[in-house]
């Protein structure tokens, strides 16, 4: 398992999020994830960009969003 950071500027105006880190098995897998499935638009997996941090901790359970920036508005 891997953290990987994921951020876009597709949805740049408030009450979105600009970014959020994630754990997530590979890239492409990170890239699909949403830091809220109901709150916010977030761009479309082709359009987030995916930075490799590190591996995560033994346990860590893949799609699950660690700490995400939102825009408030």
């Amino acid at each position: 398992m891997k953290i990987y950071l994921l951020s876009q500027t597709v949805n740049n105006d408030w009450d979105t999020f600009d970014s959020c880190v994630v754990f997530a098995d590979d890239e492409e897998s990170a890239a699909a994830i949403s830091p809220s499935a109901h709150l916010c638009e977030w761009a479309p997996a082709e359009k987030v960009s995916v930075e490799y941090l590190g591996d995560a901790r033994e346990g860590a359970q893949a799609g699950t969003v660690v700490c995400a920036s939102f825009n408030a508005g």
